[in-house]
């Protein structure tokens, strides 16, 4: 539910309060019933405000994180890039420089290096 539709609901839902009440009274009936229970019903009210609030918390926090994590894989792009660019320019330097490493026991770096 969009942050309008919620705005809607709760003015609308407001509204008919205020007019189910004036015409409740219009009527004739006293005002025993609400003054008994008004504690009650401004409880179940602020316990459903509490609920669309916290929902709409976590909908902003999943949404953020989402964004985080999309925005590092952005950042470490150029860095990808680069090292996919060496090892595609210069292969046989490349493959050297791995033999290398395989002897003195650094073969595992290459191997990071090019996936």
């Amino acid at each position: 539910m969009e942050r309008n539709e919620v705005w809607f609901i709760a003015v609308v839902a407001t509204t008919m309060g205020f007019l189910a009440g004036m015409v409740w009274m219009d009527v004739g009936h006293s005002a025993g019933r609400l003054e008994r229970y008004q504690t009650l019903i401004t409880g179940f009210l602020a316990v459903g405000a509490a609920f669309i609030t916290v929902n709409a918390m976590k909908r902003t926090d999943q949404e953020q994180r989402a964004r985080h994590a999309e925005q590092m894989e952005q950042a470490k792009r150029p860095e990808r890039l680069a090292r996919q660019r060496i090892v595609e320019t210069y292969p046989a330097v490349f493959d050297y420089l791995a033999s290398e490493a395989e002897l003195v026991g650094l073969g595992s770096v290459f191997v990071c290096i090019r996936s």
